[in-house]
């Protein structure tokens, strides 16, 4: 993108109602006008409860005792952005936590996903 580029949102905006979203939820003014555009809701009172995936709390328990006895813990990511992201973050979490954790991201040529060799390295 060229730095002197100039978005144009294409509706008319209630600022009004952004400005007092602003000051409750701190959003940014752009990200309160896409949401907005796109007629999204604001609205953050999810219903989602991570416990209510399987297994959840043997992994967690299994993370916390990996951590407690200082246990290499390591993050297998994929290459692409969301594979990136998501090793990024679970890397930053676990080390706040205290955890003796490394990652590590395939190369392309090594294939999508899991695969038998980069475990056994």
């Amino acid at each position: 993108m060229k730095k002197n580029t100039k978005w144009i949102l294409e509706n008319k905006t209630n600022y009004e109602k952004i400005f007092e979203n602003k000051r409750e939820k701190k959003l940014d003014f752009i990200i309160e006008d896409l949401i907005e555009n796109r007629n999204l809701s604001l609205d953050t009172n999810f219903d989602f409860n991570p416990f209510d995936l399987k297994d959840m709390d043997i992994a967690t328990q299994r993370i916390f005792e990996a951590i407690k006895s200082n246990q290499k813990i390591y993050i297998y990511g994929d290459y692409d952005v969301d594979g990136i992201t998501s090793v990024s973050l679970l890397y930053l979490a676990l080390s706040e936590l205290g955890a003796n954790v490394d990652y590590y991201i395939p190369l392309r040529d090594e294939g999508y996903g899991l695969n038998k060799e980069a475990i056994q390295t």
